[in-house]
């Protein structure tokens, strides 16, 4: 099996065009039909939260977005898998890319709502920082904060277990 290199991965992915999401173009397509044009205005200009929305609202418009880009994907992918078979063998490395591709269109939608400026997502090269915070956000999307939080809350209990023998030995 070919391995794949998640950061040559990662730029590859980011510098296909459907992949890149308009901040200002996504709040005002996101927000127009609930909110007046001043509020939507203050959005784009700073946040949703500064703009006056509620969390339960942007909870609300997240979760129809990641709705909307699972359909989206799930019928992108059925229908690349439709020959089956053999032909399936060369699409394994295009659906990873086109994969990560959707997880990284999701997460700039909830970046946007939930009060981050826009990514720097170019054609030519990502910065480290890009990287980096792509890289944070797509291993929180996989979980990899809950496992961090768990070896934490691990190393805090062994943490107080050596400090209760240690005064003893």
């Amino acid at each position: 099996m070919e391995k794949i290199d998640f950061e040559a991965a990662l730029v590859e992915v980011a510098k296909l065009p459907m992949v890149k999401i308009d901040r200002e173009l996504f709040l005002r397509k996101e927000l127009k039909n609930h909110y007046n044009k001043e509020v939507v205005d203050l959005a784009v200009s700073y946040n949703p939260a500064y703009a006056g929305i509620k969390n339960a609202d942007i909870d609300r418009i997240a979760k129809n977005c990641i709705l909307a880009e699972t359909t989206r994907v799930t019928l992108i992918s059925a229908a690349a898998g439709v020959p089956g078979g053999i032909a399936m063998i060369g699409t394994v490395s295009a659906d990873i890319l086109q994969y990560f591709g959707h997880i990284i269109r999701i997460l700039q939608e909830l970046i946007y709502l939930y009060g981050w400026q826009d990514l720097n997502l170019n054609e030519s090269e990502l910065d480290e920082e890009t990287k980096n915070m792509l890289t944070l956000f797509i291993g929180i999307m996989f979980g990899v904060n809950s496992a961090v939080n768990t070896v934490h809350a691990i190393a805090a209990q062994v943490a107080k277990k050596v400090a209760k023998k240690l005064p003893q030995e």
